[in-house]
């Protein structure tokens, strides 16, 4: 399915989120920037897994400018063109020794039946050590399921509750739970309020929510 919407996906974005103000750039922005500030030290290598185009792409090489960054994703024709628009970035199917792996908005699109398994992988990927920060979209919180139901691309979503992807992630015994928060409660707009997110996080109503796991040394 992406590889037909690769070329349009951006323009897709903006007309689904037409009456949210605001840079479609910002969301990728904002999560990478709450990333890079719950990583203790530079990561030698990045792995922006599911990366499509390569949104996130430009903001972990701003964060993280001394980390080598690499993307996969399943879309052909959306890693080609993340591939072409940023020379610096490297392809990462087949690749581990990961001291960070990012993952933003994939698992909605990964059937449940496969998720353990696809933890599992990225998981034998990771360094003794790394973390792993995982985005998705909050169920809870009505304009994300609106969003969600009206987007071209997101016709497979099956969304997974902040309870559920911590309980998934708990079955994997390699991995320690760091954090979980929620997220993304106001739109590009009203980006000046984002101070008061740290206190309203633990509140199920933001429009994203992340966790954080590190894999035992």
């Amino acid at each position: 399915m992406f590889d037909e919407v690769a070329d349009t996906y951006v323009d897709s974005l903006r007309r689904n989120h037409r009456f949210i103000p605001g840079s479609i750039d910002w969301y990728s922005e904002y999560k990478v920037r709450i990333t890079s500030k719950l990583i203790p030290s530079s990561p030698t290598k990045i792995l922006d897994f599911g990366c499509g185009i390569g949104l996130s792409v430009p903001h972990l090489h701003h964060f993280f400018p001394s980390s080598d960054i690499l993307a996969e994703d399943t879309s052909v024709n959306s890693i080609d063109i993340a591939l072409k628009s940023f020379s610096f970035l490297q392809f990462g199917k087949n690749v581990s020794g990961f001291d960070l792996i990012f993952v933003a908005g994939v698992f909605h699109h990964i059937p449940s039946s496969d998720r353990r398994l696809v933890l599992q992988q990225l998981t034998s990927r990771l360094n003794p050590g790394g973390r792993m920060i995982i985005f998705e979209h909050n169920p809870f919180n009505p304009i994300t399921r609106r969003l969600v139901s009206t987007c071209e691309f997101d016709q497979d979503a099956e969304l997974i509750s902040k309870a559920s992807m911590i309980k998934l992630l708990q079955r994997n015994s390699e991995l320690r739970l760091l954090k979980n928060r929620y997220c993304l409660y106001f739109p590009p707009l009203f980006r000046f309020l984002s101070f008061f997110e740290r206190f309203l996080s633990l509140i199920p109503l933001g429009g994203q929510y992340f966790v954080l796991v590190k894999k035992l040394d």
